[in-house]
């Protein structure tokens, strides 16, 4: 099986489903689907750490690489998201390359990093498999560009060590940029292309929250990288919806 970060490398554009309703039941129908990452979100999902566990035990037999986003830069949310079994954390609003350094940092055991040791974690098959997990790939860290602080650092934060992803958070971005959902806008495209040309220069992959709007809208339109094309509360709300349409 390819791991997450021979994927992210392979420059291929990597289709996703961000998880927001912490359902394991949609988890384990979303991870049959094909896609090939999720994003479990913990900064705005109806859900904890421990919800997060058992989504991830709900897609553990498929082929699908998790992700979690954390709310801020806390390890002992990282370090249980990772024990767990998530393959990569996702940090909203990184700033700074200060951040973005100990962000990345938190993901790694000492000495490269200052994530805890447990070697009977589920990720490490409860001890089963401790030293392979030890010794193998560290988790894919994705910093959040959801500013525009953050996209004028985006060559320090590119360039941080440990960073894989820049993901830029269209709708914060947006907001802030006072053009809220206005994707072709300037200022947008802008962003994009200056966190873009981040990425392309350091060898680090783009990614986004992909709209349909955004086709053709956008610089990543086309580009590999990261992209997450929905979330379950909207596949399950727009359902619902066309159910109540029909005759």
């Amino acid at each position: 099986m390819e791991s997450f970060r021979q994927a992210l490398r392979s420059g291929r554009r990597l289709k996703g489903i961000w998880l927001a309703s912490f359902s394991h039941v949609a988890a384990e129908i979303a991870a049959g689907s094909g896609f090939d990452w999720c994003l479990i979100d913990l900064e705005h999902g109806c859900g904890n750490e421990t919800d997060a566990l058992r989504m991830m035990q709900a897609m553990g037999r498929s082929e699908i690489h998790p992700v979690v986003r954390v709310p801020c830069l806390r390890q002992d949310i990282i370090s249980r998201c990772l024990d767990f079994g998530a393959e990569g954390i996702m940090l909203p609003m990184v700033q700074r390359d200060e951040e973005a350094v100990a962000f990345a940092r938190a993901l790694r055991y000492p000495p490269h990093g200052t994530r805890g040791m447990s070697s009977s974690c589920r990720a490490a098959s409860y001890g089963r498999t401790f030293d392979p997990y030890f010794d193998g790939e560290a988790p894919i860290a994705i910093a959040q560009i959801e500013s525009a602080e953050a996209v004028v650092a985006s060559d320090a934060i590119a360039g941080a060590e440990g960073i894989d992803a820049l993901f830029i958070g269209h709708s914060d971005l947006s907001l802030g940029q006072g053009v809220f959902r206005q994707y072709a806008a300037p200022a947008m495209l802008a962003a994009e292309r200056r966190v873009l040309d981040a990425c392309r220069h350091f060898g680090k992959a783009p990614g986004a929250l992909w709209r349909a709007s955004m086709e053709g809208n956008s610089l990543l339109s086309g580009e590999g990288g990261l992209y997450a094309l929905g979330t379950d509360v909207e596949a399950l709300r727009k359902s619902f919806d066309s159910m109540l349409a029909m005759p």
